[in-house]
């Protein structure tokens, strides 16, 4: 039972951390205007969606368009994970492995979670690692758009 659930939470996880078109969008100050997931590409625009609502951006208004998510929320979200895990299976263990100075089950199993986010962060760099974000500069340039169009649209349909 505890390797089924494994499975099943690593395999979640890998969905959760690998949305296929995530986007960050930048401005020439090199300031995020808009994240999120890229629906559509027209020949003046992006659709990005974002949790709260559909923006369409001109593409006179990017600078610099960043595909896959930060470094930070693939590290912060397996460490959670790997957290998360290690505390219910100490949770689900019968009889505790020692008896140091720690009384109680919950006590171990905070213990294995905090001990469990290190490797846990490893794992999520590990994973950006594989496949690295890639930059598609605009430069707020219609004629450079028009090519970054194209391997946009390409993107979308893989």
């Amino acid at each position: 039972m505890k390797r089924s659930s494994i499975l099943f939470v690593l395999k979640s996880m890998n969905s959760l951390l690998q949305s296929k078109h995530f986007v960050r969008v930048f401005d020439s100050n090199n300031q995020k205007i808009l994240k999120g997931k890229l629906i559509y590409v027209t020949n003046s625009s992006i659709l990005v969606s974002t949790p709260t609502q559909v923006v369409e951006l001109h593409a006179s208004e990017i600078e610099l368009i960043k595909t896959n998510r930060s470094l930070g929320h693939y590290m912060f979200l397996s460490a959670l994970v790997f957290s998360v895990v290690g505390f219910s299976m100490r949770l689900m263990e019968s009889h505790p492995l020692s008896q140091l100075l720690i009384d109680t089950n919950i006590e171990k199993a905070g213990i294995i979670a905090i001990s469990a986010a290190l490797p846990g962060a490893l794992f999520g760099y590990a994973i950006r690692e594989a496949k690295p974000p890639r930059f598609i500069v605009v430069n707020r340039d219609f004629n450079r758009w028009r090519k970054v169009n194209q391997s946009l649209k390409i993107w979308i349909e893989h």
